[in-house]
């Protein structure tokens, strides 16, 4: 897939998710949770390294990349990785802390102007996404 089809989603077709599976209930409940939703096109990976994981995206370019939190993977270098490669420049990585029941959601999506309303929804944090 070249680097141009990617750039604009075709709304027709199911949105790529990518669960990263560690072998825990928590990465299995996400994966159904997300599965049982018809507009999904949904696949798991199992964690097999950081290296390995980085690979596994770029071949498959997700839309969404959805996994736990894990001490061996350091996120910010992987967010750094995945966003400097172009065909991945709409990934939005959602980690999820099963201590806390925190999310963090990465992205690098650019908005060139947003209106009044919308950048104040954004500014609390309210934005859907």
């Amino acid at each position: 897939m070249a680097h141009s089809d990617l750039q604009e989603r075709n709304p027709d077709l199911p949105q790529r998710i990518l669960v990263v599976n560690r072998g825990s209930l928590l990465d299995e409940g996400i994966f159904r949770l997300i599965s049982s939703k018809s507009n999904l096109d949904v696949s798991t990976i199992d964690f097999e390294g950081e290296d390995v994981l980085v690979n596994d995206i770029v071949s498959r370019c997700p839309e969404v990349l959805v996994m736990g939190q894990t001490v061996s993977v350091k996120i910010e270098k992987l967010y750094t990785l995945l966003t400097s490669n172009p065909a991945l420049s709409k990934l939005r990585m959602i980690i999820i802390h099963s201590n806390d029941n925190a999310v963090d959601i990465f992205s690098q999506e650019k908005h060139n102007s947003i209106p009044g309303d919308d950048f104040i929804a954004l500014v609390h944090g309210v934005q859907a996404i």
